[in-house]
């Protein structure tokens, strides 16, 4: 089990997971596009600012790459070489997605991650 002392050591563990890793950076674009609401994911738009989803410049390319990620089950290298660094940028969500989903916990001072995007 993965353990940080700071929730700053932790969202840099996750955007250089994000980096390096395809099947999290993967699961990022899958984590931030259930993270649309309904009607952002039916236009593949931004609509609502509310700390959840894509960001209004990146709602249509990534949503596409969500959906085909979710038919294919994965994206090609290149496709990883592209989503990587933009993906990083949603570090944050990921973090407080998976603090929502009980997978990160704070015990004693420190985080812990538990089970984390290894799907």
């Amino acid at each position: 089990m993965e353990q940080f002392k700071t929730k700053k050591a932790l969202v840099g563990y996750i955007r250089s997971q994000i980096q390096t890793d395809k099947t999290f950076c993967e699961n990022t674009v899958k984590t931030i596009y259930s993270r649309q609401t309904s009607d952002e994911v039916a236009t593949k738009d931004t609509r609502h600012v509310n700390g959840r989803g894509f960001m209004k410049g990146d709602a249509l390319k990534f949503s596409d790459l969500a959906v085909e990620i979710l038919k294919n089950g994965s994206m090609s290298e290149d496709q990883f070489k592209v989503a990587s660094p933009r993906m990083s940028h949603y570090a944050k969500q990921v973090y407080r997605a998976a603090v929502e989903n009980d997978l990160i916990k704070k015990v004693n001072k420190v985080y812990e991650i538990k089970g984390f995007h290894k799907n």
